[in-house]
């Protein structure tokens, strides 16, 4: 368990160093499926921008 929160760390902190997270369009907004906990239902689009 440790070492997957260390990898899952690592791999977030070299992905915000290096690329810029977008919204796929100004004012998007995501539907939601309320079941036991809410989740975007068509996932959570983003785009990567290089910094």
């Amino acid at each position: 368990m440790v070492f997957g929160q260390l990898e899952v760390k690592t791999v977030m902190h070299r992905l915000l160093r290096r690329y810029r997270l977008e919204l796929p369009r100004p004012g998007y907004r995501p539907r939601y499926d309320y079941g036991g906990m809410p989740i975007p239902i068509d996932g959570m689009p983003i785009v990567l921008r290089p910094l």
